[in-house]
């Protein structure tokens, strides 16, 4: 089951066995984007302008809640799709999981993306890769493409670094409305500097940057030389296992 924890939502609806914890921490993540050093200004726009869909799945980093988060992943790209909004984010939290270390959340994402995946209703993004090998990877879902970020109490950036884990779903066309504007350029800089500061030194997966895909990027984790993307497109699943 889910909870739309948007600005308004109203936690005495929230489902039954739910504790003042929880309420708090769902609070403090939005306070967490709030906070004036927060590096993210496309998060702080979204929460800001009220599009950012905060919802939460219970043991999705588990295996559980995927078909939820599928459903409405599929109707976010469905109501953003005829007047693309330039800060749109769906953030999936999960209140139960507990993830003991960054290796343990990377699994857990990507087997999150994996499932995701696999149950995909649509055809994947034409204009991205579908191999996370390529450095046009993204991840797809809906015939979507999106940059993923996950966030959770381990994690080594403190930019990452969140109460509760979460994924969070940036679509690609808030970046191509960015760009047409001529705003992405300066943006990402100035987010980067912002990170940069707040963290007393540079991202060091950046260096793989236009090299390995964003995935590389999306659990925050400082990853190896020889590092291989835990994601395999459904098509070239039946090839990677015959290798096995």
């Amino acid at each position: 089951m889910t909870l739309n924890l948007n600005r308004d939502a109203n936690f005495a609806d929230m489902t039954p066995g739910r504790t003042s914890q929880h309420e708090e921490q769902f609070t403090r993540f939005r306070e967490k984007i709030a906070r004036q050093d927060f590096p993210c200004l496309g998060a702080k726009a979204a929460l800001r302008q009220g599009t950012l869909q905060l919802k939460a799945y219970e043991c999705m980093l588990n295996g559980a809640s995927v078909q939820s988060l599928a459903r409405d992943l599929e109707a976010f790209v469905q109501d953003n799709a005829e007047t693309p909004s330039e800060f749109a984010v769906l953030a999936a939290v999960d209140p139960a999981a507990r993830m003991p270390d960054e290796i343990h959340f990377e699994k857990a994402l990507f087997d999150v993306l994996q499932r995701l995946h696999q149950i995909d209703p649509g055809t994947w993004d034409q204009r991205v890769s579908t191999d996370p090998a390529n450095s046009a990877f993204k991840f797809s879902f809906a015939g979507r493409a999106f940059y993923v970020v996950g966030v959770h109490p381990q994690a080594s950036r403190i930019a990452r670094r969140f109460a509760l884990p979460a994924l969070i779903f940036n679509p690609v066309w808030q970046f191509d409305v960015l760009r047409s504007r001529k705003h992405l350029e300066r943006l990402i800089r100035l987010v980067r500097n912002r990170d940069t500061a707040l963290q007393g030194g540079i991202n060091p997966n950046l260096r793989y940057e236009g090299i390995l895909s964003d995935a590389a990027q999306y659990s925050g984790r400082a990853i190896e030389e020889g590092w291989t993307c835990p994601f395999a497109h459904r098509e070239a699943a039946p090839e990677r296992e015959s290798r096995t």
